[in-house]
């Protein structure tokens, strides 16, 4: 029996799996995210080793292959390959964009695209076997408005800040951010910025509250949100001809089915958006288990969402 390593780490967490040729997952693993544009590549070294060696240590015998699709590794990719792969000892390791196992798992072999949202957002195209990048530039070089949930954080504090002094609307979101943060948003302005991006992209989860009670200003969030993500759509028609397949993926996906439906109604024509119906890691494993110039079994599929869920 063969086992592998499959491993998803965006900017909020890093999710590990060990699994056997037939897709059976044998041992989980969760720890904070590992974007190496977050946190520096040696600390993105250091998390994502010990996953690989907590789940190396389950394994009966050796590892395969081993695959990591991550955040922020365009441009750090070989690096953060080279040196797990000295630190683990696995030879058949690979580290890539996140986007790559979206793609893999949602498409298959097929060209299409991948959106992603969750604590940042980016777009990729893959044709003819190259990956285009979209966006994903980082928050800092990014412009606001970009769909991500640091996006719909930060646009829900700044609106509740411009709401208590003058410069906006009053809105709900000043209550439910009140609630949240235990205090106004304008006295937690320390708490705030030491917690940095991933602390604002977890407020995300407040606009979508806002809009389910039909808060004019949690509306307007999302709207220009999904509005910037259908820009990074219509560049990627640029890329690849449609029709085509987008597969929507990050945590924001996931977690809220409205900002797909809302996303639905202002991308370009021509595409199908379809959001994930695997974690990203399962696009993982597959990529891990083609490391080996094998195809997964037909029943991987079955068997890995199976034990997934235990």
């Amino acid at each position: 029996m063969q086992y592998f390593i499959a491993i998803d780490a965006g900017g909020t967490k890093t999710e590990g799996v060990l699994f056997d040729e037939t897709g059976k997952i044998h041992k989980k693993s969760l720890l904070a995210g590992a974007n190496p544009n977050d946190i520096g590549v040696d600390a993105a070294v250091v998390r994502l080793a010990s996953v690989l060696d907590e789940l190396k240590s389950a394994a009966p015998t050796q590892i395969t292959a081993a695959f990591a699709g991550v955040a922020g590794a365009v441009g750090h990719g070989e690096a953060l390959e080279r040196a797990l792969g000295q630190r683990t000892g696995i030879k058949a390791l690979r580290v890539a964009s996140d986007a790559v196992p979206l793609l893999t798992g949602a498409l298959g072999s097929a060209d299409g695209a991948c959106l992603i949202a969750g604590t940042g957002s980016v777009c990729f195209v893959r044709h003819g076997g190259e990956l285009t990048r979209i966006g994903g530039w980082g928050y800092l070089l990014d412009p606001s408005c970009s769909g991500s949930g640091f996006d719909l954080g930060r646009d829900a504090l700044t609106a509740a800040l411009h709401a208590h002094d003058g410069q906006g609307t009053p809105t709900l979101l000043t209550d439910l951010l009140t609630s949240r943060l235990g205090k106004h948003p304008a006295d937690a302005i320390p708490d705030i910025y030491a917690g940095g991006r991933a602390y604002i992209a977890s407020l995300a989860s407040i606009v979508f509250e806002g809009a389910e009670a039909n808060d004019t200003v949690s509306l307007c969030i999302l709207r220009r949100n999904c509005e910037g993500l259908a820009k990074m759509l219509t560049a990627a028609m640029k890329v690849i001809k449609p029709p085509f397949g987008v597969a929507l993926g990050g945590g924001i996906f996931e977690k809220f089915p409205i900002y797909a439906r809302m996303l639905s109604h202002v991308a370009p024509a021509g595409i199908e958006l379809a959001v994930a119906d695997t974690p990203a890691v399962y696009g993982a494993a597959v990529e891990a288990v083609l490391r080996t110039g094998k195809k997964p079994p037909s029943d991987f599929k079955a068997c890995f969402m199976q034990t997934y869920k235990y």
